[in-house]
């Protein structure tokens, strides 16, 4: 291909430039002769071959080489020269956008902040109980100590905050790699905080050298406890006889034992009962969760508001005659088997507001004329007793029932409490075990079909008593309605949204808070229905997944145990 020529006049000089490959060819006169242009073919030639070049062509390529080395030695020079402009422009730019971020810093509305409110903003940046268990080791990236590395003010607010630093949260049987929390940051973290709660949950399984040093350093400081949780093991027994008389804040307590061998140490002390949290003078609120095997259990049960144990049935009725005081107890009768003596004597609970009983003929030796709450666990035939203990209970107690929380399996015995109390204006339903039989489905559905308002041409699907229509709907006082299974995806949602639509279409709907866990995640168009009910003003609770069964355990009442 022949190259095209582009002439620039200047003193009757020209310069051509290869169009294809921008060679710059040597300059001509304007009038170029014809040996010019078969020097201009001849270069072409060698420039789409490998053919060497003749003597006669050595001139005109030295020529071309010299004129493209000395254009391109300039262009390099020029570039070198752009390029340290522009670096210089960006370290500019580089310290101007820092001078301005400085600047606009010192107008940030956060520096205005009084410290009180940065303290609740940071309170706000700590973990959850939940989250805190779930670490394996200690991270400075956490929060409350990362909030002492962003500037010297905010470290000074975090440091001078005991609140961020009150919280000791340690689980030694973690699954993949057991805890670990340096000693050294466990010293500064005390030193900080003012009043501590401490969950400290222990493993057999672990090494016991580091858990003890660490319980061994908060006991040095039991008397700054205010609520304790202890997962116990058998090396940590020996420790917990330093504790008594120690706990002058303590007003929060539970504790389970991590295995069997972990209670068993606890006659090899030689101790007759569990005693050391007696002399706790400001303990309010208590769980003993005894699984394995029932020990004695000595506590300040006359000053109690709260409490929850499983033990024998008449442990919990020595406790109960002591206990004037309680406003909330959970009583689970277990490792009893002795029969029930017959109810002589009542056990008068003037304060007692919410109650959760594993049995419903506990209520035969009870009187609570304040009680607002009933749980109850609902398993096998004893449901169908469940209005013969709860009747006479309400009757000779002369109380308002408010709420109703089942745990089990419902049956037609739990329409007749929602038909019977029109009182209760909150129920939750959970499901706690998936061992239920082949007819579990129907009846969790069952009930949820029960609780639908009728609405014309709507037939009802699946209820557990046949709907008719004009039937008077189940319970429309509800303002709460909390639905969840543990484990297994028993809970039609389909189900339970037609329900929750039909009473936010009734008149005078009073429904303002529902909730829905599932163990198993929902398909997207469910879901996307259930974020359209917040649209309509409900307050909706909603959790899918495992995580979901950690959260139901705490549906009994309002407050978490631990």
């Amino acid at each position: 291909m022949m190259c095209l020529r582009f002439v620039l006049h200047r003193d009757m000089l020209a310069v051509r430039k290869c169009f294809e490959c921008g060679t710059i060819l040597p300059a001509q006169r304007e009038k170029a002769s014809d040996s010019s242009a078969e020097s201009d073919l001849r270069h072409h030639t060698l420039l789409g071959s490998n053919e060497p070049p003749l003597d006669s062509d050595l001139p005109v390529i030295q020529a071309i080489v010299s004129q493209n080395s000395t254009r391109l030695a300039c262009l390099d020079t020029e570039i070198a020269q752009l390029r340290a402009q522009l670096e210089a422009l960006e370290a500019e730019r580089k310290a101007m956008s820092h001078a301005l971020a400085q600047n606009r810093a010192i107008l940030s509305p956060i520096r205005r902040l009084p410290p009180e409110v940065i303290c609740e903003i940071f309170s706000f940046t700590l973990p959850s109980l939940s989250s805190a268990l779930a670490r394996d080791i200690f991270d400075a990236n956490d929060s409350p100590w990362v909030l002492t590395g962003i500037c010297h003010r905010w470290r000074a607010i975090a440091v001078c905050t005991p609140s961020l630093w009150s919280l000791f949260a340690m689980k030694y049987s973690q699954c993949h790699h057991p805890f670990y929390y340096p000693l050294s940051a466990a010293k500064i973290q005390i030193q900080r905080a003012q009043s501590l709660k401490i969950h400290f949950y222990g493993s057999e399984s672990r090494d016991p050298l580091p858990q003890i040093e660490m319980f061994r350093l908060l006991i040095e400081h039991s008397s700054r406890w205010e609520e304790l949780s202890l997962g116990l093991i058998s090396a940590m027994l020996p420790l917990l006889s330093s504790i008594r008389g120690r706990l002058p804040l303590l007003c929060r307590l539970w504790v389970e034992w991590d295995t069997v061998a972990s209670q068993a140490q606890l006659e090899v002390e030689g101790g007759e009962s569990f005693d050391y949290f007696h002399a706790a003078p400001s303990l309010l609120d208590v769980g003993i969760y005894h699984e394995f095997q029932s020990i004695p259990t000595s506590l300040p049960v006359y000053q109690l508001t709260r409490y929850r144990l499983d033990a024998p049935l008449m442990i919990h009725c020595d406790i109960l005659k002591l206990a004037k005081n309680l406003v909330e107890a959970h009583i689970d009768v277990d490792f009893d088997d002795e029969p029930w003596p017959d109810p002589v004597e009542l056990i008068d609970l003037p304060y007692l507001r919410r109650l959760w009983v594993s049995y419903s003929n506990i209520l035969d030796y009870l009187k609570a004329p304040s009680l607002e709450e009933i749980a109850v666990f609902l398993e096998g035939d004893e449901c169908r007793e469940t209005l013969l203990h709860l009747d006479p209970f309400v009757a000779r107690s002369s109380c308002s029932l408010r709420a109703l929380s089942i745990k089990g399996l419902p049956t037609t015995a739990s329409l007749e409490i929602l038909r019977k109390y029109p009182s209760i204006v909150k129920f939750a339903l959970v499901i706690a075990d998936a061992s239920f039989g082949r007819d579990s489905c129907a009846r969790i559905n069952g009930l949820i079909s029960n609780l639908i308002i009728p609405r014309p041409n709507r037939p009802v699907r699946g209820s557990i008593a046949p709907s008719r229509s004009g039937a008077a709907a189940l319970s429309p006082q509800l303002s709460e309605i909390y639905v969840g299974c543990q484990e297994t995806a028993y809970i039609d949602a389909l189900l339970y949204l037609e329900m929750i639509e039909s009473r936010l279409e009734a008149e005078n709907c009073p429904l303002r808070t529902v909730a829905f866990f599932s163990h198993t995640m929902l398909p997207p168009r469910q879901r996307a229905r259930f974020q359209a009910l917040r649209k309509q003003g409900l307050e909706l609770l909603w959790l899918e997944g495992p995580e979901a069964s950690d959260v139901m355990e705490y549906w009994t009442f309002t407050e978490q145990w631990n």
